[in-house]
């Protein structure tokens, strides 16, 4: 789980509804820690990814970077 597609695996599994690190490794065929992992590198690659300990993860809409073009104008 170390290239850009296996985090976007991660990110999408986790779709929009709260997901544990369980059900993510079962989603994607890999253990917790690797999940806990993918989302702490998806964190410093700038997605808003909530978390609440026996609660689950939520990603938020990402915040444009400096430069990059908003949807909506």
């Amino acid at each position: 789980m170390n290239t850009p597609a296996d985090l976007d695996r991660v990110l999408a599994a986790m779709g929009d509804e709260v997901v544990t690190a369980s059900e993510l490794a079962n989603r994607v065929g890999v253990c917790e820690r690797t999940i806990y992992r993918c989302v702490a590198r998806l964190r410093r690659k700038g997605h808003r990814i909530l978390s609440g300990a026996g609660i689950g993860y939520l990603v938020r809409p990402r915040r444009p970077a400096a430069g990059e073009a908003r949807a909506n104008g």
